[in-house]
């Protein structure tokens, strides 16, 4: 799936532009930034939108599943990932020139049964109990350095659970990749 959201580094210069804008004009009141003319934008599909303030997280927000395209996911999730983030306050105009944005295009989600299913660092990884869920994209292990059994059982926490309730049959844990790319 992921395969048709292999960028030339111009594309994906273009998209990170579009993504910046998106946050500028919003900020700024202005009218909605131009969407580059690449097709596969046009298509369902999700993402998440990071923002980084001098290498921490300032922002992220995005959509496991594909509801809309992905020109509209990345402008919502764009403004999302510099106002929404509950952990921390939004984002001033002014703050964004040292802003860095990193965007990840997530594939289809596949269920799992194991633990020897998912690979840490490649696949990302949601838990889902009843009305409750949580995501950790494919870099949050590795950076926490966490075993799968950690990563599970803060995924476990995040969404309002018990840490050992990834172990119970009623809880589902899905994996998906991500096409990852950002500025320099």
């Amino acid at each position: 799936m992921l395969e048709k959201y292999v960028f030339s580094s111009i594309e994906e210069r273009q998209i990170l532009n579009f993504v910046r804008q998106v946050i500028a004009n919003y900020l700024d009141g202005a009218p909605e930034a131009i969407l580059p003319q690449i097709p596969v934008l046009e298509e369902k599909a999700s993402c998440f939108v990071a923002l980084y303030f001098d290498g921490q997280l300032r922002g992220c927000i995005g959509s496991i599943e594909p509801f809309e395209s992905l020109a509209d996911n990345l402008r919502s999730n764009a403004i999302g990932a510099a106002t929404l983030d509950i952990s921390f306050a939004p984002l001033e105009l002014d703050d964004l020139d040292n802003c860095r944005i990193e965007v990840s295009i997530i594939s289809s989600l596949k269920e799992i049964f194991s633990l020897n299913d998912f690979t840490l660092g490649q696949d990302g990884v949601v838990i889902k109990s009843g009305q409750k869920s949580s995501v950790f994209l494919p870099q949050v292990p590795l950076e926490q350095h966490w075993s799968k059994e950690t990563t599970l059982g803060y995924l476990a926490k995040k969404a309002g659970l018990s840490f050992d309730s990834w172990k119970e049959k009623d809880v589902q844990i899905f994996t998906f990749q991500t096409k990852i790319f950002g500025e320099k």
